[in-house]
């Protein structure tokens, strides 16, 4: 999710890592200036270089693919970036139509490259659809087709059996929660029309997310 997004950037800087790199893909809203929250973290400093790729537009960087836009954050000596999506990730209900797919293949084809690359899964402890509670069905099914093994950041007190049973690697981060980082931030992130930090799950996977992408020592 976008949100997503705004919450790994504030948590990563917070660990001493510096602003990150954004790679915004075209799934969802094409213009990055509709973003209230990237608009918002930049002038916090928490994202630094931005690249829209394929048909979106307005990073200080525009690439015609995902893989060139992180080679051109690699060019300018950015070693650490969130590749997602814009605002209005859209989702049908069903197990394939859901616009998050695309990281599928851009996973695939960093990996391949030689990248280091983990997926932020979602997860959730208030969304009222079902199919959202705990682990969102979507997460599952992205580690399905995933062919290449990635990390999988979670927290230490959760099962990676499912994760590494499809054959990523769980990545077990203690107190990853973010949701205090997230209630004192200057940065107003909204998931699902609620403010992300009361969502206590999602701060903990959100949080695991971020502490690999900083560096972090695992459990």
């Amino acid at each position: 999710l976008h949100s997503h997004v705004g919450a790994i950037a504030i948590a990563t800087s917070a660990h001493g890592s510096g602003p990150v790199g954004f790679v915004m893909t075209d799934q969802a809203s094409l213009p990055l200036a509709i973003s209230d929250i990237v608009f918002q973290a930049k002038k916090s400093k928490v994202i630094g270089v931005t690249v829209t790729t394929g048909q979106s537009f307005g990073g200080e960087i525009e690439a015609v693919t995902v893989a060139s836009g992180v080679l051109a954050l690699k060019e300018k000596n950015e070693s650490t970036a969130i590749v997602g999506c814009g605002p209005g990730h859209l989702g049908t209900n069903s197990k394939l139509g859901f616009s998050g797919l695309e990281l599928v293949g851009h996973a695939t084809i960093l990996s391949k490259l030689g990248a280091n690359v983990a997926l932020a899964v979602r997860a959730s402890s208030n969304d009222q659809r079902e199919r959202h509670q705990g682990v969102s069905h979507h997460s599952r099914t992205l580690l399905e087709l995933i062919p290449h093994s990635i990390d999988v950041p979670i927290p230490s007190n959760v099962s990676g059996h499912e994760i590494e049973s499809l054959g990523h690697t769980a990545m077990r981060y203690s107190d990853p929660s973010i949701s205090d980082l997230l209630s004192e931030s200057n940065i107003n992130i909204q998931s699902m029309d609620r403010p992300l930090f009361e969502d206590v799950l999602a701060c903990e996977y959100l949080g695991a997310a971020a502490m690999w992408l900083a560096g972090a020592s695992v459990v």
